[in-house]
């Protein structure tokens, strides 16, 4: 689709796909990153769910996406480059998330741990 229709359709068909998900049942829910720069699914996410931004490091971040060849944005260019671009524009919408967890190269559990608690915390706080 992101190849053939381009961007945006592919982000609406992304943003119907997440209104569907989100009317369901409680679900965790991991959207690209350009999925929460789409004002109108970034409503939808904050409206209907629990928001959680894993905010790593760049250089981890460059070298995990450069073992993948399926990424359209970053497709004959230097990861580091698209992401420090990626990241001027898109922090600030990221930092819009209700959690934001600071994330590193460690094992996925360690990251899963920290969501957990975040959440638990998160509740805690929006139960006071």
């Amino acid at each position: 689709i992101f190849e053939q229709l381009g961007e945006p359709a592919f982000r609406d068909g992304e943003r119907r796909v997440i209104a569907r998900l989100l009317e369901g049942p409680p679900i965790v829910l991991a959207t690209g990153g350009g999925a929460f720069m789409n004002a109108e699914t970034r409503d939808l996410i904050k409206a209907r769910s629990v928001s959680v931004w894993l905010k790593t490091d760049l250089p981890i971040l460059a070298r995990r996406v450069a073992r993948k060849d399926n990424r359209p944005l970053l497709t004959g260019k230097d990861p580091m480059t698209v992401l420090q671009e990626q990241a001027e524009v898109r922090y600030p919408a990221y930092g819009r998330a209700d959690i934001t967890v600071e994330t590193g190269d460690s094992p996925h559990q360690v990251t899963v741990d920290q969501v957990v608690r975040a959440l638990t915390d998160w509740q805690a706080r929006a139960s006071a």
